[in-house]
């Protein structure tokens, strides 16, 4: 993103949109993300709409390796899980 339009919350909304549309138009239960871990705000953007971190990714995941795995699922009514808290511990 530009840095013009950097820590204005364009991601985080645009993100927030994204999901229910996802998981009410189609039939995935899960969405993965991944961010370089030095890439602090992309963590918080996700972090932020409800995404938990399922640790560094290895060669052979289909996900290049060296980023952070992030997913989010369901709520049972094609609603993102409230609550997830990313971690990168």
């Amino acid at each position: 993103m530009l840095d013009a339009f950097q820590n204005r919350g364009y991601a985080t909304e645009a993100v927030q949109g994204m999901i229910p549309v996802i998981f009410s138009h189609t039939r995935i239960s899960r969405i993965m993300a991944t961010t370089f871990p030095e890439l602090k705000a992309s963590i918080r953007v996700l972090e932020k709409t409800g995404f938990a971190c399922t640790g560094p990714t290895l060669a052979g995941d289909g996900l290049e390796e060296g980023t952070l795995g992030i997913r989010t699922g369901t709520g049972g009514r094609g609603n993102p899980l409230p609550g997830l808290k990313l971690t990168t511990a």
